[in-house]
């Protein structure tokens, strides 16, 4: 693939997700604007796993990214949430958001409804796991104030209003857009980009050997570790997995993984709990990711087929 091939195949896909991201920030930005958040307090009171389900259902679909959705389960964690609940919302809130769903409807309603299902699943699950260990590590260290959570990098909420943001409301909303624009498309631009450019110098076959081995779950729900893949903006290389080959038991690890076990998470995450409940987290999350992989596989060698 000669440059201007390259170029007008990151255009021709960016033309696609660009104005699903913007619509879709939009909405996160009306719902952190006008949304009260104090409605959100009763998901955080009720404990064990309908409790957690519960939580990490209203997360996933929330319109708030990591950025947001770790700050408010810190807020409520505060305000005396409870443990189970709180943390599922955060995982399960990395993991997607109405953002990513938006976008991954462009892949198709069944491969999104799977998202979904299985976003949820894994928060509920990690919740459960990281329960008892986490609340020992809590004993001896305290949670950090909710507002220092936010990063300014990564944060897509703004933790309190201004005055001329109470006087302006529409002229805030459009500030705050552009400050998630601002977050969020970079990641999609360098999503895009590398979509582009893997998909035209590795050939299938490596896809296919990368990805049809047994720890290619475990491999693929950690592949976005270095980038912040929230609000969809994995969706093109997702696009270019499936457009690859790529099994469904190694192509929804990463669509569970990329979004959690990655650092601007794994940073938002320290600011909360500490280092050592962050990688607790994460280790978890990805874990938890790569075993979804694993049913897949499973299935498939069992005779099923889920899409």
């Amino acid at each position: 693939m000669g440059f201007v091939q390259f170029i007008e195949q990151i255009a021709k896909q960016g033309a696609i997700y660009a104005p699903l991201l913007i619509i879709s920030l939009a909405l996160a930005v009306a719902f952190d604007r006008f949304f009260p958040r104090e409605k959100l307090r009763a998901l955080f009171e009720a404990d064990g796993l309908p409790g957690s389900l519960l939580a990490s259902a209203a997360s996933a679909i929330l319109p708030p990214s990591a950025g947001g959705k770790i700050p408010l389960a810190a807020r409520f964690g505060e305000m005396g949430g409870r443990l189970h609940p709180t943390i599922s919302f955060a995982i399960a809130g990395s993991a997607l958001s109405l953002p990513g769903i938006i976008l991954t409807f462009a892949l198709g309603w069944r491969i999104s409804l799977l998202r979904i299902a299985s976003a949820i699943i894994l928060g509920a699950v990690a919740g459960s796991l990281l329960q008892k260990r986490l609340s020992k590590r809590l004993e001896i260290a305290k949670p950090a104030d909710w507002l220092s959570v936010c990063d300014p990098d990564y944060c897509d909420i703004r933790p309190e209003q201004e005055e001329w943001e109470r006087t302006y409301p529409w002229k805030s909303f459009s500030w705050q857009l552009v400050v998630n624009v601002r977050i969020i498309m970079p990641w999609l631009a360098l999503s895009l980009a590398l979509a582009a450019l893997l998909g035209s110098v590795i050939p299938r076959e490596t896809f296919a050997a990368l990805f049809g081995r047994w720890w290619s779950p475990l491999f693929a729900a950690g592949l976005g570790f270095p980038f912040f893949m929230v609000a969809g903006a994995d969706v093109p290389l997702i696009q270019l997995l499936i457009a690859k080959g790529v099994s469904l038991g190694s192509t929804l690890p990463f669509m569970l993984g990329a979004p959690v076990v990655n650092f601007p998470v794994y940073a938002l995450i320290k600011r909360w709990l500490g280092r050592a409940a962050a990688i607790d987290i994460l280790v978890t999350a990805w874990i938890a990711a790569a075993a979804f992989g694993w049913l897949i596989m499973l299935a498939e060698w069992a005779g099923g087929k889920l899409l």
